[in-house]
Parts: C-alpha cells; sequence; structure tokens
C-alpha cells in the first residue's frame, strides 16, 4: 500500500516508532518518513542509517543529539 502511495505522489510518511519507519524503507520506501514517538538516544545511528526525521520536542532532545554528534555521531534529520 505505502509503495502505491509513494508511486501515485505520496511524499512523506508519519509514523509513531523508527521500527515502523525502518520497516518502510524495507519495503522499499524511498519518501521522507518522520517519526512521532520521543527521540531514544540509543537509536540514533538507526534513525541516520534509514534517512528518518526525528521529533524534537524538548530542549534535552537538542542536547542529546548536540553530544551525539560532539562524540562523532551523524547528524539525524529532524523536525521541531
Amino acid at each position: 500500500m505505502q509503495l502505491g502511495l509513494e508511486n501515485n505522489g505520496c511524499k512523506s510518511f508519519a509514523v509513531f516508532t523508527i521500527d515502523e519507519g525502518v520497516e518502510l524503507r524495507n519495503a522499499g520506501v524511498e519518501s521522507e518518513i518522520l517519526v512521532f514517538s520521543r527521540m531514544d538516544i540509543n537509536r540514533l545511528n538507526e534513525a541516520v542509517k534509514y534517512n528518518l526525521i526525528l521529533n524534537i520536542c524538548e530542549k534535552s532532545d537538542l542536547l542529546m543529539i548536540d553530544n551525539y554528534i560532539n562524540d562523532g555521531g551523524i547528524p539525524p534529520c529532524i523536525s521541531l
């Protein structure tokens, strides 16, 4: 169903969890995927690997990303 939507012009998707985003990527979805759930610092590498957009809802989320980048991590895509 998702590929049908994408093939007919859907340019972005939204999911609640990183697992759902990964599932869409593994199914071949190439459009933007926004993850609504709170950011999980332990899954930032996975979010970057699968090019998922993370929902940032608190200043502490930005600080976690800053620490992640300072430790050599690749900056994830984010939505404020």
